[in-house]
């Protein structure tokens, strides 16, 4: 998305290999909306109990946490990851200069709550026999799957801070059951609970 009042300039260079093909910024914003894949995470050193509100559309819910290091560790080289940064949209900002995937990695500042670390993805741009991206294809892929090491990946599991008993329990039995009881921990959360 882009500032209503944006001084970027009204066309892009996007270099693939040695052909170069310029476009408006927003046609590359939307080619690239299509054919990048995102992933999100919340950064924090802390549980967050708006988060759970949020995203936890039930009380049985679990939550992995990692770390930085562990999820650039477990990652292709070609994903790239970092924090999104909130911008006030009506303020007349400019987006950075030299980075495609700028777009994808901005939001609203009343969404900076989420302390948002984003991994995204090019997988499978379009490109035409004269080097130039093809802005008529359309992307028939709705997610793609990445083969990552969970044991690598997850820290520890937590529970949802108002499910009930059994739903630790299951939980518990199924990282036994596949064998992840040594990799990481699994705890309730404690967000319930009177301080």
């Amino acid at each position: 998305m882009l500032s209503k009042n944006h001084n970027f300039p009204g066309n892009v260079q996007i270099k693939v290999k040695e052909t170069t093909t310029e476009v408006s910024i927003e046609q590359a914003t939307e080619f690239f909306r299509r054919w990048k894949y995102v992933n999100c995470w919340h950064a924090n050193k802390y549980e967050s109990a708006a988060m759970w509100k949020l995203y936890a559309k039930s009380n049985e819910a679990v939550a992995i946490k990692t770390t930085y290091q562990n999820l650039i560790n477990c990652l292709p080289p070609a994903v790239e990851i970092g924090m999104v940064k909130y911008h006030d949209y009506d303020a007349g900002w400019s987006p950075p200069y030299g980075s495609v995937s700028f777009s994808l990695a901005m939001k609203r500042m009343s969404f900076e709550h989420e302390k948002e670390v984003r991994l995204i993805m090019d997988y499978g741009t379009p490109i035409l026999k004269n080097g130039k991206l093809d802005f008529e294809k359309k992307n028939p892929n709705v997610g793609i799957d990445l083969k990552l090491d969970i044991r690598e990946l997850i820290d520890k599991v937590y529970i949802s801070p108002d499910s009930p008993s059994w739903f630790f329990d299951i939980v518990e039995s199924v990282i036994k059951t596949y064998g992840y009881s040594e990799s990481f921990t699994l705890h309730q959360s404690k967000l319930a609970e009177l301080p």
